[in-house]
């Protein structure tokens, strides 16, 4: 619901992330995976590569460093945005495979959120920042 309401045109899955087949994704997108097109990779190089030659810019959504705030960073043309899961988010290999990582500046204890939330912020960034420049 979240890719619709900001303007995915497409959302990738890999590994074990339920797809909109499943009952609970299903409840939760309300209808709007009849609106957002899915595809299924095994692993998250192949998604990367993929989006690549389709003329996507990937950027890691992550904590590690180094990475850039996402505050300071600057949106250019089509782009990707690759999460991790919940408990151990991306490996040194996908970072090593996106052309930016970015990370969202938070408050308190904990230096991560839940990853639809993160996705959210930061697709509400790369759409604040399209629309600033149309």
């Amino acid at each position: 619901r979240t890719a619709d309401c900001l303007g995915a045109s497409e959302i990738l899955l890999c590994g074990y992330s339920p797809g909109p087949d499943d009952e609970k994704t299903s409840r939760t997108a309300m209808g709007t995976s009849d609106f957002i097109s899915w595809r299924r990779f095994d692993r998250a190089k192949s998604a990367i590569e993929e989006l690549r030659r389709e003329g996507f810019r990937i950027v890691a959504l992550e904590t590690a460093e180094p990475s850039t705030s996402l505050h300071d960073f600057h949106f250019e043309g089509p782009t990707a945005f690759v999460v991790g899961n919940e408990r151990f988010g991306l490996d040194g290999e996908t970072l090593k495979l996106a052309d930016a990582v970015c990370r969202i500046p938070v408050k308190g204890v904990k230096n991560s959120m839940n990853v639809g939330v993160a996705f959210g912020i930061a697709a509400y960034e790369w759409l604040r920042q399209f629309e600033a420049k149309a």
